[in-house]
């Protein structure tokens, strides 16, 4: 199972952005996989507020809407955990980081991110 983050999903729909190319790599091979791909519920806010931000209200909801069908949307069983997780990394993490970290860490899942903190924290 496999979890992307906001920024793999913005990367793949700006062409102008740095991680562009990376982005659509991963995006072509996980259309060829047998592989579960999600994303949370907090993902799908981001990708909201960035899209009506950088483009417009009717870009976002096109956006939104192409995501919860290609994706699985996940939510986390326990918030009072990534309250928690929050408490702990508030300064170096976003509330929506920590909800993909609970997540993942609770069903085992592969996190796909180019944060480099959230990737520092990923680690074991």
């Amino acid at each position: 199972m496999i979890i992307l983050d906001t920024n793999v999903l913005v990367a793949s729909i700006f062409e102008n952005h740095p991680h562009h190319p990376r982005a659509e790599t991963i995006i072509e091979n996980l259309r060829g996989s047998k592989e579960k791909q999600c994303i949370t519920y907090g993902v799908l806010v981001e990708l909201s507020q960035v899209m009506h931000r950088f483009r417009s209200a009717a870009f976002a909801a096109v956006q939104v809407a192409d995501a919860i069908k290609t994706f699985d949307v996940l939510s986390p069983n326990d918030l009072a955990q990534v309250s928690e997780v929050y408490l702990a990394h508030c300064s170096k993490l976003s509330f929506v980081d920590c909800e993909i970290l609970v997540i993942s860490r609770e069903i085992g899942a592969e996190l796909i991110t180019f944060d480099e903190k959230l990737q520092k924290a990923l680690a074991p």
